[in-house]
């Protein structure tokens, strides 16, 4: 079974702002899923706590992106050139 290769993806794999992209789409997003219903569930949803969780979704995906990018990606990219 081969990679999906496409010019997304390459994007996504070669800069940090696809890194950024990638987690936001793969991480903050089904974080955001899974915590919104459940704390609609517990009755504590409101409008300032529903920001709180999408601010503390992205910023959490960000952090991740950049470190991913920094600590793996980036020395992988560079002992390919080299």
């Amino acid at each position: 079974m081969g990679i999906v290769r496409n010019r997304f993806s390459k994007w996504c794999c070669s800069t940090l702002l696809g890194h950024l992209v990638l987690m936001q789409l793969c991480f903050s997003l089904p974080l955001l899923a899974y915590f919104i219903p459940t704390i609609y569930l517990q009755g504590g949803l409101t409008v300032a706590w529903t920001l709180y969780m999408v601010f503390v979704c992205v910023v959490l995906g960000g952090v991740c992106a950049v470190v991913l990018w920094y600590a793996m990606t980036l020395p992988l990219i560079r002992s390919r050139h080299d």
